[in-house]
Formats: structure tokens, C-alpha cells, sequence
């Protein structure tokens, strides 16, 4: 089904998302979490004070869980929500992953509309229709294809992140700039001087969410160009699911940063993606990542193991990847053997 999500750009996403809610029918609840709760939430007055309740769920990736989900269907039916009615996820990935995928399987499916406060959220989670929880630690194992009915992107939100948080959503923009549009990663990759500028990242966030908007339109479930977006992620999952089976809860964005750094070694390898783009990639965007995966296990035969869950992978026992051949030039349907990988990570530091 071709998704028809609406993307509202506003400088007050209380008031947007409220108008937006006010034309809908039936009832909606507002799912989050705790520190959202309390730091973002008591801005958002409209929409809090609407709602038919506020589920918060503990802040962090061990809320993406069954116990997560089943926590939300809970308070879904002590609300007595109907098939017409909404959930408004208010958070960052987490909460949208989980929000969504609860409302996609509650009640066979009700509507639902993000509210990113996030820069990752906004750019990554929030739009495109994937839904998900962990599961037997892999992550986003169980989930479904659920599209909100609106994403509301409002830059006042993520505007006071700390940094970290910053970077995770940033290694998504560069992402989207890779597979997409050379001038568009030019403009992005001073990091400092893009965040500091409110009005060229409100400008190139818009520019990320309605580029993804614009491949899901064109491949809903992802059986060709929708690949694309999962550039970094192949070795990235392997590299955050390893940080977490060892406790450690690295953000998203910086295992994609990574993932991104080695699939452009690969590609380099395999098709010949220019040599100096890679040198430069390390140079200017890899290196703000460094230092995040101390302490963590990530010897090649794990990895290995953990990319042979992946969800892109066809059976066939091998390891699938998007690669580039140049700046905006992505490859489909690659993969290689889980020995190539093997043999590549051997000879290759992980980390930066």
C-alpha cells in the first residue's frame, strides 16, 4: 500500500499537531517516555491536556521490548480506545518504534502520528512506516509496516540535545546525503557549523525526511529502491547489538557513522567508490565518532554472526549490503559470503 503520510514543518509542533488531531476523528492517547515526560511533554500543552491519557514508558532502548509493547496494550484498553482512534508518539526513536508498532497491532491497527523530538527521530524513526521492538537481543527483530498518518517536524524541539544526541541524528543525515545528492552532502559535512546554523538544519532536516518520503512512496516495503536507506546499517545493527549484548547502550547513529565508514571501505573494495571520498569521510565525519564502542566485544566471527540475522539477508546464507559506486550513486542487491566479510573485518580495525 502506498503510504500517505503527511510531513508538517512548524516552529510550534503544539499547535500543529493539535489542528492536525482537531480534523480527526475519534479520541487519541499520547505515547512517550519518562524523560520526554517531563522535559518536553510540559510544552506540548495542547496535546497533552487532549489526550485521553499519557502512557510514558522508561526512557531507553530496554523499553523496545514484548514487555514494552504489551505495557502499551494495556493502557490502550484500560483507555477504551477504539479502531478510529490515534496514538501520538511524542519521543525519540524508541518511542516510535515502540508507539507504532503497539498501535499497528492494537485492535488489528489504529492511526498514529509522530512528533519527533530528536534530530535522529526526525530524520530516521519518525517517517517511512517501520515499526519494531528488540527481541532475544537482536534488535527490531519483531515489527511491522505501520505509515503515521502525520509526522510533525519542529526543530525547537531537538534544538537543545546534547551533543551526542546531536551526532547520532547527524550520521543519519549524511547518510541520506550519501545515497542521494552530492551537493546535499557537501552542505552537511562540517557538523559544527551546520548545527549551529538553526536555519540550514531545520532546511536540510526537511530536505532528509521528504527524501525518505520520496524512496517509501516509491518502494513501501522495501523490495528495491527502499534498500538504499539501509546504507551503514548492515555492519551498524551488527556493531549496536554487539554493544548492547555487552551492556553498553551506544546511540544509533553513532554504529551507523561506523557502519557507514566500513560499507564505504567495502564499496571501495568492491566497486570502486573513490578512494579519497573514503579518506575523506574518515577525515571529516568518522573521527567525531570516536572512542564510542570501548569496552565492547567486536571481534570479526561475532559480528559475523550477528549480520547473519539481519532482515535484509534472502537466505541464502549470504550477507546483504548497499553499497555506492560514487556520492549519490547506490547499489542493490549485493551481499557477500559470510567468509568475504570475515576476511574484510580481520584485516580491517572496527573502530575509528
Amino acid at each position: 500500500m502506498t503510504p500517505s503520510t503527511r510531513i508538517i514543518p512548524a516552529a510550534d509542533a503544539d499547535a500543529a499537531a493539535a489542528s492536525f488531531l482537531s480534523e480527526k476523528e475519534g479520541r487519541y492517547v499520547v505515547i512517550t517516555d519518562t524523560t520526554v515526560e517531563k522535559t518536553v511533554l510540559p510544552r506540548l500543552k495542547r496535546i497533552a491536556e487532549g489526550a485521553a491519557c499519557v502512557i510514558a514508558v522508561p526512557a531507553g532502548e530496554a523499553s523496545k521490548s514484548v514487555e514494552g509493547a504489551v505495557e502499551i496494550w494495556r493502557r490502550l484498553v484500560e483507555a477504551r480506545l477504539t479502531r478510529h482512534d490515534t496514538a501520538v508518539c511524542v519521543g525519540g526513536g524508541v518511542v516510535t518504534d515502540l508507539g507504532c508498532f503497539a498501535a499497528s497491532t492494537f485492535k488489528r491497527g489504529i492511526a498514529t502520528v509522530n512528533v519527533p523530538t530528536t534530530l535522529l527521530g526526525a530524520v530516521d524513526a519518525a517517517a517511512g512506516g517501520k515499526t519494531g521492538i528488540d527481541f532475544l537481543g537482536l534488535k527490531n527483530e519483531i515489527g511491522t509496516f505501520h505509515h503515521p498518518l502525520a509526522v510533525v517536524v519542529d526543530a525547537s524541539l531537538f534544538a537543545t540535545l546534547p551533543r551526542g544526541q546531536m551526532l547520532s541524528g547527524y550520521a543519519e543525515m549524511v547518510k541520506t546525503a550519501l545515497i542521494s545528492d552530492r551537493g546535499a552532502y557537501e552542505g552537511m559535512l562540517d557538523f559544527d557549523s551546520l548545527v549551529a546554523d538553526r536555519g540550514r538544519l531545520t532546511a536540510l532536516t526537511s530536505w532528509c525526511v521528504e527524501r525518505k518520503m520520496q524512496v517509501v512512496a516509491a518502494d513501501p516495503e522495501e523490495h528495491g529502491v527502499r534498500k538504499t536507506l539501509n546504507f551503514g546499517h548492515t555492519v551498524g545493527h551488527a556493531i549496536e547489538t554487539a554493544a548492547l549484548l555487552d551492556g553498553h547502550e551506544i546511540p544509533h547513529g553513532h554504529a551507523v557513522a561506523l557502519g557507514m565508514l566500513h560499507e564505504l571501505r567495502l564499496s571501495s573494495r568492491l566497486l570502486g567508490f573513490p578512494q579519497e571520498e573514503v579518506e575523506r569521510y574518515t577525515e571529516r565525519v568518522a573521527s567525531l565518532y570516536a572512542g564510542c564502542l570501548e569496552g565492547v566485544d567486536l571481534t570479526p566471527a561475532r559480528l559475523v554472526e550477528l549480520m547473519a540475522h539481519d532482515k535484509k539477508n534472502t537466505g541464502s546464507g549470504r550477507i546483504a549490503l548497499t553499497m555506492l559506486r560514487s556520492v549519490g550513486d547506490a547499489a542493490l542487491g549485493l551481499s557477500v559470503s559470510p567468509a568475504e566479510m570475515h576476511d574484510y573485518l580481520a584485516a580491517t580495525a572496527i573502530a575509528l
